[in-house]
């Protein structure tokens, strides 16, 4: 029977520009949300399903982030890592600085999704010697990340992202949720990865692009969330909405 995972990554190191002013004095992740600010939320989530370990991305406002998390929560440790180039890079740039952790396999989390504790007690239930990136069927409802998958295999064969939505559905396709479940051998491989983009001077781009060059090379898969809540949040409005989404979903 496969271990749980003892170990996340979240990634918050961006500006959140478009949250302002929300985010005038603190980094998008500690905005609140349903009383919380959204990175507790997960952080509880994860201690639900016994991680005991998280590195935090930090950039902007981290200063904020450290005086506010402190190195415990919920009976996780919490150790930081600094992108002091955060203005002018991207998400991988900011889980390159993880390689080291990364390299352990656990799991991977933007630090703008939300969503409720029961998504990630069904990824942890999923074998940890497999990669396993958590999406939800897609309807063109929303731009950013779309994956297409092999309906048996479930492997991911195609990403791309979504700028100019069309609704409607979309067989085969999922929402990234910004939430990963990835293997040590996994996590490892793709060190080498973004190491090879860094070198080229890649570093202003999406961790969901490098993975979607090497699709080929080794396998990732869609553990489909089904109906459970989750939200991207990037502006006012999306707040507002993932308010509204979990309010009704209850508990």
């Amino acid at each position: 029977m496969s271990l749980r995972h003892s170990r996340a990554i979240i990634l918050a190191a961006g500006l959140g520009n478009r949250l302002r002013p929300l985010t005038n004095d603190r980094p998008k992740c500690l905005v609140d949300y349903l009383g919380k600010p959204i990175i507790v939320q997960m952080i509880e989530h994860l201690a639900s399903v016994d991680v005991n370990y998280v590195t935090i991305v930090c950039g902007y406002r981290s200063d904020a982030l450290r005086e506010r998390l402190g190195k415990e929560h919920a009976g996780i440790a919490l150790a930081y890592i600094d992108n002091p180039d955060y203005a002018a890079t991207n998400s991988m740039y900011s889980l390159w600085l993880a390689r080291g952790q990364l390299a352990l396999g656990g799991f991977l989390i933007e630090g703008d999704a939300v969503c409720g504790p029961r998504l990630f007690k069904s990824l942890a239930r999923m074998p940890t010697e497999r990669a396993w990136w958590a999406g939800r069927a897609y309807a063109g409802e929303i731009d950013g990340c779309v994956l297409t998958a092999e309906p048996q295999s479930m492997r991911i064969v195609r990403q791309e992202i979504e700028r100019n939505p069309v609704p409607g559905p979309k067989p085969g396709q999922y929402k990234s949720t910004g939430i990963l479940s990835l293997s040590a051998d996994y996590g490892q491989v793709l060190a080498e990865w973004l190491d090879t983009d860094v070198d080229a001077g890649n570093v202003n781009i999406y961790y969901d692009l490098v993975i979607g060059k090497h699709l080929d090379e080794k396998p990732i898969h869609i553990h489909d969330i089904g109906a459970e809540p989750w939200f991207e949040i990037d502006t006012v409005d999306d707040l507002r909405q993932a308010e509204r989404l979990f309010r009704s979903a209850g508990p």
